[in-house]
């Protein structure tokens, strides 16, 4: 059974060369999406990781000399920064230092152990704002 009858050459070739065009666009488009997905998510990886050295460097530090108040205004300076959405410090038996920030559980969080001479004193857990990631995303599309 036939849905429609192609009176030309010229129409059939015309259908088929379109077809063949949209899955060509698609696949490109498909493609780029889940490339660019890849480098922004790669890039929020490495800012998590170089953040979270340095402030488990200093808050190694804080914690080595039992300086809480000065974790505080670590933690309540970093808090202040646009692009991030948690930040919490814990001590070794993983419990929150500060409970004034609550945890979300559908942001993606990136954690990295305190460490003073090779003993763990706590760790340090971050999350960023996804606005970056989906304007990133969305952008493709406009």
């Amino acid at each position: 059974m036939v849905l429609f009858k192609i009176k030309s050459i010229k129409t059939e070739f015309m259908i088929t060369l379109s077809v063949i065009l949209l899955v060509i666009l698609t696949a490109g488009s498909l493609f780029r999406y889940t490339n660019t997905r890849t480098i922004v998510i790669n890039g929020m990886q490495s800012k998590a990781a170089s953040k979270l050295a340095s402030l488990t460097s200093i808050g190694g530090y804080y914690f080595g000399i039992f300086d809480f108040q000065s974790l505080k205004i670590l933690r309540d300076n970093v808090l202040l920064e646009k692009e991030v959405k948690y930040f919490m410090i814990y001590d070794e038996e993983n419990k929150p230092l500060f409970k004034d920030v609550e945890r979300l559980d559908t942001v993606q969080y990136y954690e990295k152990d305190i460490l003073s001479e090779g003993e763990k004193l706590g760790r340090m857990e971050i999350s960023f704002d996804d606005k970056e990631l989906n304007n990133a995303l969305t952008g493709l599309f406009y």
